[in-house]
């Protein structure tokens, strides 16, 4: 079944290839928790876990005036529920893209079904969204402009909602996020311009292979799109990666971002419980070759309750 469906992924792939750039914080390491691309993980390790990440991208634009690099602050917590069917999580999120700032708090629920030997689950997401700019860091061609903005304007905060389905055993997963159902509208301080959330779907699969007692091989692909009328043809979105479990210590790994460049990996559990993850992505191509390198961390650690143990290779 689950290799069925591993081609029906691959075929679609083959034939849908329109996707555009990214409204949403990207991350290298989103494997190593799925939450960020599918609100149907919430619970799925039967676990509570509470993951921290930091991500500093694109080196190259410093500029201190404009704010510098894009820096991205999160902190995930996903648990399930007394009854194992059921799972919650909540996201903390901050993004800073020069003299730009999204701030968002979302909260989640899943349901999962039991099919055999697999489970499928059904999540949603809702919550708020507060964006502001500051246009003292923007240098104007015309400083007189009076479309221009002065000091600091904050937009409204607006509501937000996603879904996913998950579908996973214990040697992969299927997985499907849709962001901003709602297209979330934004104050935009020009007249006559919109300025909302467009929804973006990610399509993600994962397979592992045991070799033996000491290696595991994880491959996996993430494909991202735009889902708006006139999307027109647009630059494939693809990550590939590959990622190998050592001696059940650690990760290592390498990615490949399509029109973008390389991204290694690694993760050390530094305990049973505890998991510290790196990334390293390097442009080489298409807007890479200008944005530099970029750096991210994270920390995971997770919490036994319902006197539930997790030790499945299906989740890095």
């Amino acid at each position: 079944m689950f290799n069925k469906l591993l081609f029906l992924f691959i075929v679609t792939i083959l034939y849908y290839q329109r996707v555009v750039a990214q409204q949403d914080p990207q991350f290298s390491q989103y494997m190593f928790n799925h939450y960020l691309l599918n609100p149907a993980f919430s619970g799925s390790r039967e676990v509570l876990n509470v993951t921290g990440t930091y991500r500093s991208q694109w080196a190259y634009a410093t500029s201190s005036k404009s704010g510098g690099s894009p820096q991205t602050q999160t902190l995930i917590v996903t648990s399930p529920l007394k009854r194992r069917n059921m799972g919650v999580g909540v996201n903390f999120m901050n993004d800073n893209i020069g003299p730009k700032t999204t701030s968002s708090f979302t909260a989640s629920y899943a349901y999962h079904l039991t099919l055999n030997k697999a489970k499928l689950s059904f999540g949603l997401k809702a919550g708020v969204l507060n964006n502001k700019i500051d246009w003292t860091k923007i240098d104007f061609k015309d400083a007189n402009d009076p479309n221009i903005g002065s000091g600091v304007v904050r937009y409204d905060i607006v509501p937000t909602f996603d879904f996913g389905t998950y579908y996973y055993t214990q040697v992969g997963y299927i997985s499907l996020g849709i962001t901003h159902l709602n297209k979330p509208n934004v104050y935009s301080y020009l007249p006559n311009i919109k300025n909302y959330f467009v929804p973006h779907a990610y399509l993600a699969i994962s397979r592992s292979w045991v070799v033996n007692d000491k290696l595991i091989l994880n491959p996996s692909v993430l494909y991202k799109t735009l889902l708006y009328e006139g999307i027109g043809n647009t630059p494939l979105a693809l990550d590939v990666n590959l990622n190998a479990r050592i001696n059940k210590a650690f990760w290592i790994g390498a990615s490949y971002k399509h029109n973008f460049g390389m991204a290694a990996l690694f993760q050390y559990f530094a305990s049973e419980k505890m998991k510290v993850g790196y990334s390293y992505d390097l442009g080489l191509m298409g807007i890479g070759k200008y944005a530099g390198t970029t750096h991210e961390f994270f920390l995971s650690y997770d919490f036994g309750i319902f006197n539930s143990k997790v030790t499945s290779t299906r989740f890095l």
